[in-house]
């Protein structure tokens, strides 16, 4: 699975607005955003969808851990791709 991650990966802390996040996503090629705690702890994920569903609701100046998923598929670089792409779609 190692092989086939992505490298070069933003992330956003809870408490970064959302207007952050819109740029990261304008700037870049990636569409969905890991969100991690001052530990360095992956508390989260903020999807292209759910930012964008949250900045018409509460503009910009809303906070990333207000949009974003708490309970989300998890993988590690050593599991196989079958495992997780069985898990993803199931």
């Amino acid at each position: 699975l190692e092989r086939l991650m992505m490298t070069d990966v933003r992330t956003l802390a809870p408490d970064e607005p959302l207007g952050r996040a819109a740029q990261l996503l304008l700037a870049g090629f990636q569409q969905d955003f890991p969100v991690v705690d001052a530990t360095g702890a992956v508390v989260g994920v903020l999807t292209r969808r759910d930012l964008v569903t949250a900045l018409g609701a509460h503009g910009e100046g809303a906070s990333v851990g207000s949009a974003m998923r708490r309970d989300f598929p998890r993988a590690t670089p050593d599991e196989p791709v079958e495992a997780v792409l069985q898990r993803l779609h199931g």
